[in-house]
């Protein structure tokens, strides 16, 4: 074998890999979404929550007690929900669900809406 051919399948195997590479998904940046809520001073609990809208695997929306409905987040295909919020009506819940979507606002405040 001489060396312009082998020189030539080296090229033509390092541009097959170069396509390779490319061909690849590249991984998606991360898309947060920030949901925030005040706190009484005299109750406890949580009071923001970031969650990277690209991990997100399924959000449910289940009718509770009286006009309450519960937003399930569940992340990365995990059985079990993963972050759960209370809304006081279906009309707070969809502002969440809403907020999660990929061109959804990148903070949202709850206040009296939903509670973690």
């Amino acid at each position: 074998m001489s060396v312009s051919t082998a020189l030539a399948r080296s090229c033509r195997f390092a541009a097959a890999a170069v396509l390779l590479v490319g061909a690849l998904p590249a991984a998606a940046a991360p898309d947060p979404v920030q949901i925030q809520q005040v706190v009484e001073p005299t109750r406890a609990g949580g009071v923001l929550l970031q969650i990277d809208r690209n991990r997100i695997a399924t959000v449910v929306i289940d009718k509770s007690q009286g006009q309450e409905h519960i937003v399930s987040i569940t992340m990365d295909r995990d059985q079990k929900p993963r972050f759960v919020l209370r809304c006081v009506d279906l009309a707070a819940a969809r502002l969440v669900l809403d907020a999660l979507r990929a061109d959804g606002v990148p903070v949202l405040d709850v206040t009296g809406r939903c509670r973690f």
